[in-house]
């Protein structure tokens, strides 16, 4: 059964602090963040079900795209040990991109960073699941899979970089939450701060989450039916 999957992915680190400027009194003014001119994106590809001691997965190939036309900006396969490394030109300006991996047999996966790519993120590691997988956890949610949906698996983290207990998902369009791995609890994230959207519309979807009170900052991903997307919300 060939069905979206939602296992969780922590993928992209959060950026170095902005450059701050200004005067010495109270007024503070965001300076200008200078974007390199080459940025990478590399971590490990794994399959986290497979059963072996070594969940290492090597020739997957991994590319970047622009969101704004699917167009390849970075190609690359993963090696004996799983790594991979993506160097990205920049042009001095923010790529909105995303990553995409394949491997036969595997369910393709897409990963959303949270924002624009400005600056390196070293720690984008790769979780790919097989379809019979990916049913095992659907089942374990509760849910029966629509195979003209998507899945959205996603991880919110706070200012640190740690994951945020006791949050809760929004996406528009709407679609079927859960929390925890496995993807069980309806109610809020547990001590991991992994969510996920089932049976998620196709398309374009914005995501965003909430905690005591307080929301996350919302961004836009693409839907795609029979493959694995994920993302990172950051405070």
């Amino acid at each position: 059964m060939k069905s979206s999957a939602f296992l969780a992915i922590f993928l992209f680190a959060a950026c170095g602090d902005d450059i701050k400027g200004g005067a010495t009194d109270a007024a503070h003014v965001d300076a200008p963040k200078v974007i390199p001119a080459m940025v990478t994106v590399s971590g490990t590809a794994i399959d986290p079900l497979k059963p072996t001691a070594d969940k290492t997965l090597a020739g997957v190939t991994v590319t970047a795209n622009k969101v704004s036309d699917d167009s390849e900006v970075a190609t690359a396969t993963t090696g004996a040990d799983g790594t991979y490394t993506l160097t990205i030109t920049t042009n001095g300006v923010a790529v909105d991109a995303y990553v995409k991996t394949t491997l036969a047999t595997y369910l393709d996966t897409y990963l959303y960073p949270p924002a624009p790519l400005d600056g390196d993120f070293p720690t984008a590691d790769i979780n790919m699941l097989l379809p019979a997988s990916a049913g095992a956890l659907y089942m374990a949610a509760g849910v029966t899979p629509d195979p003209a949906a998507g899945s959205v698996s996603m991880k919110l983290i706070d200012d640190t970089g740690a994951p945020v207990q006791a949050a809760t998902i929004t996406t528009d369009p709407a679609s079927t939450y859960r929390y925890g791995i496995p993807p069980i609890s309806p109610v809020h994230t547990d001590a991991g701060g992994i969510a996920s959207a089932l049976n998620a519309p196709v398309g374009a979807m914005t995501v965003n989450a909430m905690v005591d009170g307080g929301t996350f900052k919302s961004h836009t991903i693409k839907v795609r039916a029979g493959v694995f997307t994920t993302t990172l919300i950051t405070e």
